[in-house]
């Protein structure tokens, strides 16, 4: 390991440490030859209970003969009672063994200037019985001809605590970087180069480690970014911000080192270092998450062209479009089901080459037919992966060969009460199945489809009912209308207009409110208590006045329109002119009359019946001849009032009206017949 000192550095080093020593050993030296001597707490003493470590003096026997105050807070026993005892009670791996034994490993002439600042490790004991691992230190000397071993004992029990943490901490540390998800690099800003990376880095820009560590971010990104602006020579202040303890996060176009550009999202964190700028750099690949919300921007804008009734084609292209962005060399198809011939034909094919699409006109619809007929025949998705080897794909095979497509995904597209429409076919340059996430986006593309189809049969539909009601509306003979609760009118077709003489929908609008129609305005204000008591009118008859002045007679059916209060805004209805009819109703009346005058008139006995014989009228000279009444006899069946017999036999006679009524002819009474009243 390069620690960063020079030979001289370290020689220098060893001498200050040995100067340590000897006066450490001079200082024990001194407080052994005189402990008899010198009085308690001197100077000596002072000095020998101020170090840090346990310090104490062992005789070869192995028994404890002096001991500073520090051994009370390590062993937890005063230095008076520690005095006397054995070693063993501190240090028990020197049971059964010499102590010059015992410390030899850990053991340093104090002439010796090579010294081994590691020293060594030991268990020792407490009086609880409890142990501890402590560093060692060991040197003897001879006091008086008695060789004394000097023993120094520091706890380093935090310290390995310490150290074992850090190690767990960096080998923690480096599982995270090695493990996560993202790429992730060091960049020394004043190098401007990496320093460390994972291994998910050297993947995503297909480097080796070596490599990667040789170069720095200019080598990873392409000249300029999407937006416009270089890579390199705008300040954005993202490297600023890291220094300062900030998270910067932001978008960044990366290349590999084949040169292929990919969108990432980057994040910068500083990293502590001794006089060094390190970032650390997390990079993550959204090519795919890029690609998800254009799939998910595409699949909405598709929705809203389908909700504001965008043309059909346009939407369909779209919804083409956005099935192209689930993967790379993919080309849509929207097909149609002629469910009379049952073939299939394009409707959409933006990407497809413009033979290929040809060629997928008319398709027929069977079990064993190319993709898209067999996945209507079974009504499921067909999966096609070789086209090459589908012996139902015969005849487009070459011109799929000539295009390099490979495959094809066909969905049948499902409308109103879930009968087939049509399908979505997914045309694809490699040979394979759709996987799981590739499944979930077309399935929602199908429906998507399935909708757009759906709208667009049900617009077709509504489009011709509208023509078959314009066309009710204009051609109807009766007059058909819709006006305000104040009597403007808001739509007329021509029947009306003709009917009151006036020349245009808009001449009659001009010609003011439908309130100067009426003849009687009394009858106005009767259609509209009726339709506010009972929402509708039927058969109102009263009378209109024409552009030239001139009165018909109408009938009128309507109803009411109501707001969302439940007023009445509007109504709606139609008019019939019935002026002819009323004037012949008037004729057939007057006539009727002149009849009955005429009848009452006569002298032969009349009596007229309906259909079935029942009497409807009777005239005076009939009363009298059958002495039925007119009240009485209405009604009643002729043969009760006419009962007629031969004069000579008394033979009941068949009744002529009845005969007449049967019959269908003129029946002349037979000779000698008599009425019987």
């Amino acid at each position: 390991l390069k620690s960063g000192i020079n030979k001289l550095d370290f020689i220098e080093l060893l001498k200050l440490i040995d100067d340590h020593y000897d006066k450490m050993e001079a200082t024990i030296s001194e407080s052994l030859t005189s402990q008899q001597l010198a009085p308690a707490n001197t100077p000596i003493e002072v000095i020998f209970d101020s170090v840090t470590e346990a310090l104490f003096t062992v005789s070869e026997e192995g028994t404890i003969r002096n001991a500073n105050k520090i051994c009370l807070r390590y062993f937890g026993v005063d230095r008076d009672a520690l005095i006397g005892s054995s070693i063993i009670s501190i240090l028990p791996e020197a049971r059964n063994r010499t102590l010059a034994d015992f410390l030899q490993p850990f053991q340093s002439d104090i002439d010796d200037t090579n010294v081994d600042l590691s020293g060594g490790e030991v268990v020792a004991a407490r009086a609880s019985g409890d142990t501890f691992v402590a560093e060692i230190h060991s040197s003897w000397l001879d006091v008086g001809g008695e060789r004394l071993f000097v023993i120094s004992l520091r706890d380093v029990t935090g310290r390995r605590e310490a150290e074992e943490s850090l190690r767990e901490n960096e080998e923690r540390y480096r599982a995270l970087v090695e493990n996560a998800p993202e790429a992730i690099v060091v960049l020394d800003v004043d190098s401007n180069r990496f320093v460390d990376a994972n291994e998910i880095a050297c993947q995503l820009f297909n480097l080796s480690r070596k490599r990667l560590l040789s170069i720095g971010p200019q080598a990873i990104s392409p000249r300029m970014q999407p937006d416009g602006s270089p890579s390199f020579g705008v300040r954005r202040g993202y490297i600023e911000q890291a220094l300062e303890g900030k998270h910067p996060i932001f978008e960044w176009t990366h290349k590999n080192f084949q040169g292929q550009e990919f969108p990432c999202e980057v994040r910068f964190s500083r990293l502590p270092s001794q006089g060094r700028k390190l970032i650390r750099v997390s990079i993550t690949d959204i090519a795919e998450r890029k690609r998800n919300e254009q799939f998910a921007y595409a699949q909405n804008k598709v929705l809203e062209m389908v909700a504001a009734n965008a043309p059909y084609e346009r939407t369909l292209r779209s919804l083409c479009r956005c099935v192209e962005m689930i993967g790379a060399d993919m080309g849509a198809a929207v097909t149609r089901l002629d469910i009379r011939n049952q073939t299939l034909s394009v409707e959409a094919a933006p990407s497809l080459p413009e033979p290929f699409r040809l060629s997928l006109d008319f398709l027929k619809v069977e079990e064993d037919g190319v993709a898209c007929g067999a996945a209507v025949f079974a009504n499921r998705a067909k999966f096609v992966e070789d086209i090459q080897s589908d012996d139902a794909w015969s005849g487009v095979r070459s011109a799929a060969r000539k295009y390099g497509i490979h495959s094809v995904w066909s969905f049948p597209l499902h409308g109103e009460r879930d009968v087939i429409v049509g399908t979505l076919d997914v045309y694809l340059k490699d040979s394979r199945p759709p996987n799981t996430d590739e499944l979930d986006k077309m399935n929602r593309v199908v429906r998507l489809a399935s909708l757009a189809i759906r709208k667009q049969i049900d617009e077709a539909k509504l489009k011709e009912s509208e023509l078959r009601y314009r066309g009710l509306f204009e051609n109807v003979v009766d007059g058909v209308y819709i006006a305000s609760r104040e009597g403007d009118i808001i739509a007329v077709n021509p029947a009306l207009v003709d009917m009151l003489g006036f020349d245009s929908a808009d001449d009659l609008k001009k010609a003011g409110r439908t309130t100067m129609l009426y003849v009687n305005p009394v009858d106005r204000e009767r259609v509209f208590a009726r339709l506010e008591a009972e929402g509708v009118v039927k058969n109102f008859e009263y009378r209109l006045r024409c552009k030239d002045g001139n009165e018909i007679v109408v009938l009128e059916n309507s109803r009411a329109i109501y707001d969302d209060d439940g007023k009445v805004v509007a109504h709606e209805g139609t008019i019939t002119d019935i002026t002819e009819r009323k004037m012949a109703e008037t004729k057939i009346f007057e006539e009727k009359e002149r009849a009955q005058v005429t009848l009452q008139s006569i002298g032969d006995g009349v009596i007229t019946t309906d259909a079935s014989g029942s009497v409807d009228y009777i005239n005076p000279v009939a009363q009298d001849l059958t002495g039925w009444d007119t009240r009485s006899a209405r009604g009643e069946p002729v043969e009760t009032l006419m009962t007629l017999i031969n004069e000579n036999t008394r033979a009941t006679v068949d009744n002529p009206v009845s005969r007449c009524l049967k019959e269908g002819r003129v029946i002349t009474l037979a000779e000698n017949s008599v009425l019987i009243n």
